[in-house]
């Protein structure tokens, strides 16, 4: 059997909640058999993908749409599943076009384990695919101390937010504070449209000549060429400007790892990004440091 994931969220298993994702897993496995089949017709759809030309913003009809099209895409993955909201880490937003131009409503949420465990959410409706979303309602969230970006930490209020960690006064205190805010410890900044962009954790956030770089957005670019299969972005200290971009690369197998190619790669984020972003340490490496659940651990690069 082939388990398809529903959630990325770390607290599955365990709970009302658990129990439900556990029998969605099981409702969702494939045969063996089915597997070329459904691999064939995924091929096709990645091709109408991309011919697709859409903002990234998608309503609910495209997605009926895409559903009615793909329809036995969708029956052998049980004929049922309506939405994907998945979380635990940024999305890379191909992913989730691919899944919406084959009729599967895909969006990604933001939340911790602290929040119960969603604090912004992309709606099925309408969802802009490089965010996470607006706030769930009854939700004060807000962007502490943005500088002139905007970008600032992500703190918030509300019902769902936890009362303290289990005897442990001073990490609550230290992560609520008297206004009843909780301090995500992440980086964001709000859109016109209300909508949240995550850019890194506190602590992942690259310093350089005075910019605050975000590494997602690096490795998002980086991951769009067909040699890189795997690829994690730190920060590397700097007598000039305190730190700068490093990129840590995994090729596909049978890529050779040249310094023309790493050449490559810096002048493609500049094109995509900005030249102040661009990796000027480039590291080709058989594997990347990673936690239990999958995650870079980006001290180790």
């Amino acid at each position: 059997m082939f388990p398809v994931p529903c959630s990325l969220f770390p607290d599955s298993g365990r709970g009302p909640q658990g129990r439900v994702q556990n029998r969605a897993h099981r409702a969702l496995s494939v045969r063996a058999g089915d597997v070329d089949r459904a691999e064939g017709l995924l091929r096709i759809a990645q091709r109408r993908a991309e011919r697709t030309d859409r903002v990234q913003s998608g309503l609910h009809s495209e997605a009926t749409a895409g559903g009615k099209l793909f329809k036995e895409v969708h029956n052998i993955f049980g004929g049922n599943l309506r939405l994907i909201i998945v979380g635990g880490a940024p999305v890379n937003p191909d992913i989730l076009k691919f899944f919406q131009d084959i009729g599967l409503i895909c969006v990604q949420g933001y939340g911790l384990t602290e929040c119960s465990p969603i604090l912004a959410l992309n709606r099925d409706v309408i969802f802009k695919n490089h965010s996470a979303g607006i706030p769930a309602r009854g939700v004060d969230v807000k962007i502490l101390n943005p500088d002139d970006d905007g970008i600032g930490e992500f703190i918030a209020k509300g019902p769902n937010i936890f009362l303290g960690y289990y005897k442990d006064p001073e990490n609550t205190a230290a992560a609520l504070d008297a206004d009843g805010y909780y301090h995500t410890g992440d980086i964001a900044w709000k859109d016109e449209d209300g909508y949240f962009w995550y850019v890194s954790r506190i602590d992942d956030v690259i310093k350089s000549s005075g910019y605050r770089i975000g590494p997602f957005e690096i490795e998002n670019v980086i991951m769009e060429l067909p040699y890189v299969l795997e690829c994690g972005v730190s920060a590397a200290p700097d007598e000039v400007r305190g730190q700068v971009v490093k990129a840590s690369i995994v090729l596909v197998p049978g890529t050779e790892p040249t310094d023309e190619l790493k050449k490559e790669i810096q002048n493609y984020v500049k094109q995509k990004t900005a030249p102040y972003k661009y990796p000027r340490i480039v590291e080709f490496k058989d594997e990347l440091p990673k936690t239990i659940s999958g995650k870079i651990i980006r001290k180790e690069l």
